[in-house]
């Protein structure tokens, strides 16, 4: 069985330092001025510019010189501006590591196996991908960062989260959603919290969908589905941490669902369309079942059918 692997492409775990551009960097330059080179090290390894954004690109230090200077190994592809982000990371590539489902409880570290080759973090994607054509529900996971100059690991086994194969057919990671709900620096909160507020959201918008395309969405999922599901997991989120919120305050989670079902029913009405992350248009279900779609702005439905509603701002308070 086969089975798509995905990891952050900068996890927290894998972030050593950020700093800033101090001067204008043009294409092919080696010679960087940041704000300060504190913390940085020769043959660390540079993203300049917003992660996940276009633009963004990977340097390698070759030296240092004073409290700002940086000299990187090859020139850059790209030109950058003054103040743009810089991040150091401690390694440049995801490895996959995988152990043999036993009882159901995650296996012991010695295990783990090393599988695939390490993969290149895409500096303009917020995840990496990899297919283990052989893995599946049968098989926990482990994700380390990896130094390709090093040849090995930089991030520690031990520390990385084990998740079973079939966990990883998700729309979204854990990590954006607990970023885009406020929540990047609680410690407390559970990674089970915010997984059932996944599947909730992956759920609604699996059925929201079904009969306009065929769900549930491949990997790599495209760039709309991973936002409404982050966002809708995070608003479900927000209503079980807060509760429903009428202050416009960031912690509205009910705005946040509100926001995420309209962009659902642009999807469904076809107003908007659903395009592969190479920006061509994903092909539909061949076959259409009638969906029975829901506007809240004017409190009635839209398409044929029965009466029945798909969406109601009351089913929140039944949700958690």
């Amino acid at each position: 069985m086969s089975t798509t692997l995905q990891a952050d492409s900068f996890a927290p775990a894998n972030i050593k330092e950020r700093a800033v551009l101090d001067a204008d960097v043009a294409v092919a330059a080696t010679s960087l001025t940041l704000k300060s080179n504190q913390g940085l090290a020769v043959g660390d390894f540079l993203y300049l510019g917003a992660l996940n954004q276009e633009g963004c690109e990977k340097g390698v230090i070759q030296s240092l010189s004073g409290a700002t200077g940086v000299t990187l190994i090859a020139g850059v592809g790209f030109a950058h501006k003054r103040f743009e982000p810089v991040t150091a990371v401690l390694g440049d590539q995801v490895h996959f590591y995988r152990a043999a489902n036993v009882d159901g409880t995650v296996p012991a570290d010695s295990a783990f196996a090393g599988i695939l080759t390490p993969a290149d973090i895409d500096p303009d994607q917020p995840s990496t991908y990899r297919v283990d054509s052989t893995g599946g529900s049968g098989y926990w996971y482990k994700v380390t960062y990896y130094s390709s100059t090093a040849a090995a690991d930089a991030t520690d086994l031990a520390a990385a989260t084990a998740v079973r194969g079939a966990d990883y057919a998700h729309y979204a990671s854990l990590n954006e959603i607990r970023g885009r709900a406020g929540f990047g620096k609680n410690l407390n909160l559970l990674d089970s919290t915010i997984d059932s507020c996944r599947r909730a959201a992956e759920s609604e918008i699996n059925g929201a969908l079904a009969g306009k395309y065929t769900i549930p969405f491949d990997k790599p999922v495209p760039e709309l589905i991973r936002h409404i599901a982050t966002d809708l997991a995070a608003g479900f989120l927000l209503l079980d941490q807060y509760g429903t919120l009428s202050d416009g305050s960031t912690k509205d989670g009910a705005a946040r669902v509100k926001d995420a079902r309209a962009q659902l029913l642009q999807i469904q009405t076809g107003a908007t369309s659903v395009v592969t992350v190479d920006g061509s248009s994903l092909a539909q279900a061949t076959t259409s079942a009638s969906s029975n779609l829901y506007d809240e702005t004017t409190d009635s439905g839209i398409t044929g059918g029965d009466d029945e509603r798909i969406f109601r701002m009351s089913d929140l308070g039944s949700r958690f």
